[in-house]
């Protein structure tokens, strides 16, 4: 009887899909379209009746397995996500990130970027031969501001994938990382870059310098809007600023804009699929066979 009824009744397609992208955004990983159903299905409140040779819940799948919706894709397993948590590598030269995530300061986060840098100045190269300038001492304080803070965030958010720099409370030793991440049982390196220049007169688009770029490092990209205010601005992995990085006239110097990386949002992603036990990399080829085999996207 109660299904009798359901099958009667008009599904309202706004509400509903509003519910599934909100869903989404909070949950940051792909859930059952059967799951969805029970908690985004919002119906209209007019005596008009539907077609009762469909289930509601098959009616709900066919609408995002079977047509193309802007911002909610389906996968292989009856499985919604939000499209830009899986990427065409190629849309990178086109789009910037959909979410940036914004940090408050935290002032005793911040005292111990301050210190430290004091601790590790000593032993920085002079890249630039710049060591004693007031803009270098405030590019490099702000670094590692950023740094701290996005350390911070994973250290508290992600506790079971977090790990320290390999040279933390080494201040004498550089190291290639600022921390890591297990993520499906393999350490992934993550270094945090800030961006340091914006091309015409700070009108056009930001980018950041990388030197001696890394295939194995997870590179985040962020900035630094005031002393309260830090925003992440989306990842690129080493291998992906080899192949579309700008090197000019240094070759150990490679040039990354903010329409060449990703949303942050795919990292996080990632991390709550590995802590469900899921692998991003396997259903993300789950998600390209599935356009490409229907011919939508």
């Amino acid at each position: 009887m109660e299904n009798s009824c359901l099958t009667n009744r008009i599904i309202d397609w706004k509400s509903t899909e509003s519910n599934v992208i909100k869903i989404l955004k909070k949950k940051l990983r792909p859930i059952s379209y059967n799951h969805l159903f029970e908690d985004c299905i919002c119906w209209k409140q007019d005596n008009n009746s539907y077609s009762n040779k469909t289930d509601p819940k098959e009616k709900f799948r066919q609408h995002y397995a079977e047509q193309y919706q802007n911002e909610v894709g389906f996968a292989k397993g009856g499985f919604l996500f939000l499209r830009h948590w899986f990427p065409d590598k190629g849309q990178l030269t086109f789009l910037s990130p959909v979410n940036k995530y914004i940090l408050k300061g935290n002032c005793l986060t911040s005292y111990d970027a301050g210190y430290e840098t004091a601790k590790r100045e000593p032993y920085m190269k002079d890249h630039f031969n710049d060591r004693n300038t007031e803009e270098r001492y405030q590019k490099t304080r702000e670094s590692m501001i950023c740094e701290h803070h996005i350390r911070e965030f994973f250290k508290t958010n992600y506790p079971q994938n977090y790990k320290p720099p390999t040279n933390e409370h080494n201040f004498k030793i550089p190291a290639k990382d600022d921390f890591s991440l297990v993520i499906n049982n393999e350490t992934k390196k993550i270094d945090v870059k800030k961006f340091c220049y914006s091309s015409n007169n700070g009108r056009g688009i930001d980018y950041t310098v990388i030197r001696n770029v890394d295939n194995d490092i997870i590179y985040i990209i962020s900035k630094m809007i005031n002393e309260n205010t830090i925003e992440i601005s989306g990842i690129i992995s080493g291998k992906h600023i080899r192949m579309i990085g700008e090197i000019k006239s240094n070759p150990h110097l490679t040039h990354i804009a903010e329409n060449h990386i990703f949303d942050f949002e795919c990292l996080l992603v990632m991390l709550n699929m590995d802590n469900i036990n899921k692998n991003y990399l396997q259903f993300y080829k789950l998600v390209k066979e599935y356009k490409y085999r229907n011919k939508i996207g």
